[in-house]
């Protein structure tokens, strides 16, 4: 994909934050629902009680924080080779982190050096490609037919010779 210069779409997301209700006054709200404390048949009034009761104790309690993500396009280079070297690298890089050890150092700048080589000729590989699409179609469509472009066969008026 290349860089047009248009922002990237955004999406938005509504998230509650459960971790920080305090469950005792949570639960004591909810047994002070209507949906509790008194009695109906019918049971369109019961959902609605549920509906908006439960509603107005999780707004009270964990009210709706809205936010908005950028959605990335996937890079049309990756591929499951690169996966599978970010995978490797990155448990080359924890056991490193974990020992200490010069040896883990090496072999992580080693492999990092592959995973390199590996973005770097994916790119280079779906770069040249799309390039070379790009400019078949250019000169598809600059090409005439020859007997456009020479006259083949034609006098100035059009007729044949």
């Amino acid at each position: 994909m290349l860089c047009t210069g248009l922002p990237m779409p955004n999406d938005r997301f509504v998230p509650r934050n459960f971790k920080a209700i305090d469950v005792e006054q949570f639960a004591s709200d909810l047994l002070c629902l209507p949906l509790l404390t008194e009695e109906s048949d019918d049971i369109v009034r019961l959902l609605e009680w549920y509906n908006t009761g439960f509603t107005e104790v999780l707004d009270k309690h964990a009210p709706l924080q809205k936010g908005v993500f950028t959605i990335c396009p996937d890079n049309p280079w990756k591929n499951e080779d690169i996966a599978l070297t970010r995978k490797k690298v990155r448990r080359l890089e924890r056991r490193w982190r974990t020992t200490g050890l010069t040896i883990n150092k090496e072999i992580l700048h080693h492999a990092l050096g592959e995973l390199r080589d590996l973005i770097s000729d994916s790119f280079d590989h779906v770069t040249n490609t799309s390039i070379n699409k790009e400019c078949e179609e250019e000169i598809d469509d600059n090409v005439k037919e020859p007997e456009e472009t020479i006259g083949h066969g034609r006098d100035e008026d059009g007729g044949k010779i």
